[in-house]
């Protein structure tokens, strides 16, 4: 990954994809794991 688009990412102007994630994470030495939970949990009575 070049330099530029580090600089894109830690300003925040990209929003990066997940394979570009995941392939950071490889070059830095780290798991990528997400995590996708809902905002809130709605009870429905049966």
């Amino acid at each position: 990954m070049r330099q530029p688009a580090i600089a894109r990412l830690e300003a925040g102007d990209h929003e990066p994809s997940v394979a570009m994630l995941a392939r950071l994470a490889k070059k830095l030495g780290l798991a990528l794991r997400l995590d996708l939970t809902p905002d809130s949990v709605e009870l429905v009575s049966a």
